[in-house]
């Protein structure tokens, strides 16, 4: 892919009426476009659009459109919600879709490409729930995973997300989320994809909520390809002085840019690992 000269992306706002609820997102187009597709992030159990908008400016100054999206508390619909943005994408781009799932985002967008494919041209997650290794005891830890203060304030508003996300759903669908997110139910459905949907992992070593050594087992079990995520790397390559910084399970958020060139490259064809 070319570098071209970056820009700040233009941003459009959307909804959609789906029942009784409403589901918001964003676009962040893509001035100098570089892919036949768009990508749709898919948030994990606490994110809000707000959260991932820097990831996705990020994607959009590399060439490929993306678009961010809420979901207003937990709800056995989230798939559908998912699968619905997605075809609206695709009509109003005329080009497939890319589901970007981040934590319990993996489980919505494996789902959400295994029931309504048709629109799907890859799903790529980065450290999914529901392909095993998740611990749940270990949220507070992952939290305090931050490279230094300029961050508290993205921790500040997960925890108000949080908040927010339990006060407004039902019990019963907070229970179901809590089992869909510590059992390997995303596998079978990851396995059973569509021969044109594209499958690949982006994982953050350093997780303490997820840890990318157990899913990996998983991902390979559901013929997903998986790439682990080298800031190290990234550091050296954009010339800064070196660092060690860990990633922890929300490194879109800490580190957008280094996140979006590994997905990049993940898109352009890289080469991955496989699990044992």
């Amino acid at each position: 892919m070319k570098r071209f000269e970056q820009f700040r992306p233009k941003k459009v706002d959307y909804s959609r009426k789906i029942g009784e609820r409403t589901v918001l997102w964003s676009m962040h187009e893509a001035e100098n476009v570089q892919f036949e597709e768009v990508g749709l992030v898919v948030p994990g159990i606490m994110a809000k659009r707000s959260l991932d908008d820097p990831y996705a400016e990020a994607m959009a100054e590399r060439g490929m459109a993306v678009a961010t999206m809420a979901h207003q508390g937990a709800s056995s619909l989230c798939s559908q919600e998912v699968s619905l943005v997605a075809s609206d994408l695709a009509q109003r781009y005329q080009r497939p879709v890319r589901l970007i799932g981040h934590s319990l985002g993996g489980i919505h967008a494996t789902l959400a490409a295994h029931d309504s494919p048709d629109d799907i041209s890859g799903v790529l997650l980065h450290q999914p729930a529901g392909y095993g290794g998740v611990y749940p005891t270990h949220f507070v830890a992952s939290l305090l995973d931050r490279p230094d203060n300029a961050h508290l304030g993205h921790e500040l508003r997960v925890v108000y997300d949080g908040f927010d996300y339990f006060k407004s759903s039902r019990a019963d669908h907070l229970l179901r989320t809590v089992v869909m997110a510590s059992r390997y139910v995303a596998i079978t459905k990851g396995a059973e994809l569509a021969d044109h949907i594209e499958r690949s992992a982006l994982l953050f070593p350093d997780d303490k909520l997820i840890r990318a050594e157990k899913c990996k087992d998983g991902l390979s079990r559901a013929g997903f390809a998986w790439l682990d995520f080298d800031l190290t790397s990234w550091q050296h390559s954009k010339g800064g002085e070196y660092e060690y910084y860990p990633a922890g399970h929300n490194a879109p958020m800490y580190y957008p840019e280094a996140v979006a060139d590994a997905t990049i490259s993940i898109v352009n064809g890289t080469s991955f690992g496989v699990a044992a």
